[in-house]
């Protein structure tokens, strides 16, 4: 199903929507484990954790992030990434009633620990990415679309 329809936005629209989703694929691992990984901390020590998601975003980042762009992965990523903000404060105040208050700390503030983590990812070449999201959307029919 398609939640972003191109011919019921404006141009200005089409091409944030694609900023955005760029900027999202450009970290994929990184953004979609924003709700996940407050979830795993009871199972996997943080010291682990952190260092596998940047590992991830790492691989992503050189083989994966533009050798295909899906269009309905990208939207699905946007609705699910908003239950982080039921995870986190959630499974905050688990480990905190537990006594686990360096890991309450991370889950609650992981939504910001994930913006400095992109920091050290590797640069993105987001004009093409956007224009990636542009062409499958059908935006830019003067390109060919290979992908």
């Amino acid at each position: 199903m398609l939640y972003w329809n191109p011919q019921q936005a404006t141009e200005q629209e089409n091409v944030r929507w694609a900023m955005l989703r760029a900027l999202e694929w450009s970290r994929w691992p990184l953004f979609v484990f924003q709700p996940i990984i407050p979830i795993v901390l009871p199972f996997i020590k943080w010291q682990i954790l952190i260092p596998s998601v940047i590992l991830l975003n790492l691989i992503w980042g050189l083989f994966f992030r533009y050798s295909f762009v899906n269009f309905h992965l990208a939207e699905l990523g946007v609705f699910f990434v908003r239950l982080k903000w039921l995870t986190c404060p959630a499974m905050a105040i688990y480990f905190y009633m537990n006594g686990e208050i360096t890991n309450a700390l991370i889950a609650f503030f992981w939504p910001l620990i994930t913006i400095v983590l992109a920091f050290i990812s590797l640069p993105a070449n987001l004009e093409l990415l956007q224009s990636k999201f542009l062409l499958k959307i059908g935006f830019l029919p003067e390109y060919d679309q290979e992908d």
